[in-house]
């Protein structure tokens, strides 16, 4: 099940990116379509990891409970910025490339949780710092704010995620 939470967000990622490029409101309403699964996602992985932690006492399960959730906000973060980019009408090409950026972590954070290794740890950390530079940027320059603070909270959410694999 948490696959299937982890494949919803990364289609929604590449959905941001093509609303950003069309401002298409269609794609809005499949975004909001997909955040809705994934939170039916997540709701059953916390009942499945209820129920391990209380037959088996398995605290262990508790980083996952904690993932899944962070997982199931970054799904709010991109549905909000499908809503924002479809109220503002248009998108800047930096921040276009930043949403490219924001789902290529995303794939490095998720090989992270799938298959742990230090060198996909030290990749996600590169491109976390990178991507942070980046955000930092464009909002000093006060380029697409609101988006913008929206892949800013994405990208502090794989931080803490990334902290729970230790």
């Amino acid at each position: 099940m948490q696959n299937r939470l982890i494949n919803i967000t990364l289609n929604m990622a590449n959905e941001v990116i093509e609303v950003m490029k069309n401002n298409d409101p269609n794609i809005l309403d499949s975004v909001i379509q997909m955040e809705k699964i994934a939170q039916r996602c997540h709701l059953l992985c916390k009942r499945m990891l209820n129920t391990q932690i209380n037959l088996y006492k398995d605290y262990m399960n508790t980083n996952l409970y904690r993932i899944n959730g962070l997982i199931e906000e970054i799904t709010d973060c991109q549905r909000d910025i499908c809503k924002e980019v479809i109220n503002s009408k248009r998108t800047n090409q930096k921040t276009i490339k930043i949403a490219k950026s924001c789902v290529s972590l995303l794939k490095v954070c998720f090989n992270c949780f799938q298959k742990f290794n230090m060198e996909s740890i030290l990749e996600l950390k590169s491109q976390e710092k990178l991507l942070k530079d980046q955000l930092e940027d464009v909002m000093k320059n006060k380029i697409d704010v609101e988006s913008n603070s929206y892949m800013k909270m994405i990208v502090d959410k794989v931080h803490h995620m990334s902290e729970e694999f230790n």
